[in-house]
């Protein structure tokens, strides 16, 4: 967990950019870390609570772009597209879930344990609320 001084780096540095925005690479030099320290700094933000840090579209060809949100537009559209993945994997978690139960039941009551993480193992067919 990045420490409270990196948190308010990377916020200044964020605010500093406006709209362009800036790549992880570039909010490294500016702290003076490295980009994995920055990449942290930018998820503990929005994790914290500290600042709404959106990603800015790309082509792809482009390293992505960070920025704070500029108006409630923006923060939904990002929000929606983390919730559209938050989605797509647990879609793939209780697919996964699914083939190791088919392929070998006796892994059963390894897979319950993964209630201590704050999943459930989903029964064949069971809706699951996300």
């Amino acid at each position: 967990m990045p420490s409270t001084t990196v948190l308010e780096q990377a916020l200044s540095a964020l605010q500093a950019a406006g709209e362009r925005g800036l790549t992880r690479h570039e909010l490294a030099d500016i702290m003076g870390v490295h980009e994995r320290m920055a990449r942290r700094a930018l998820s503990a933000l929005r994790e914290q609570g500290v600042a709404a840090v959106v990603t800015l579209p790309s082509d792809g060809r482009e390293p992505r772009r960070y920025r704070l949100a500029r108006d409630v537009q923006e923060y939904r559209r990002y929000r929606a597209e983390l919730i559209s993945r938050i989605v797509h994997l647990a879609r793939a978690v209780r697919g996964m879930d699914s083939a190791w139960r088919y392929h070998d039941p006796a892994l059963e009551p390894l897979l319950e344990r993964v209630i201590n993480l704050g999943w459930r193992v989903a029964s064949p067919g069971e809706e699951v609320e996300v």
